[in-house]
């Protein structure tokens, strides 16, 4: 597993890891805008704790999900 982070990192720059958050996260934008609850759509896209998704969530959006759903026009 430690060469398959080597290498993916080497080709796209970013840790193996760090990919799957943010793609994550993006799953996650996904299912709110079509209505999903933070909460619900944090655990569908595989975080198991809701607080540690919203730190991360913040740390690489740079806001919160409720300013993210505000942003959209979706409240």
């Amino acid at each position: 597993s430690s060469y398959l982070s080597h290498l993916f990192k080497e080709h796209t720059g970013i840790p193996l890891w760090k990919y799957v958050t943010l793609r994550r996260i993006q799953q996650f934008n996904l299912l709110t805008e079509r209505g999903w609850s933070s909460e619900a759509a944090c655990y569908k896209v595989g975080f198991n704790n809701y607080s540690n998704f919203f730190r991360l969530y913040r740390k690489y959006m740079g806001m919160s999900p409720a300013q993210f759903r505000r942003n959209k026009g979706l409240f």
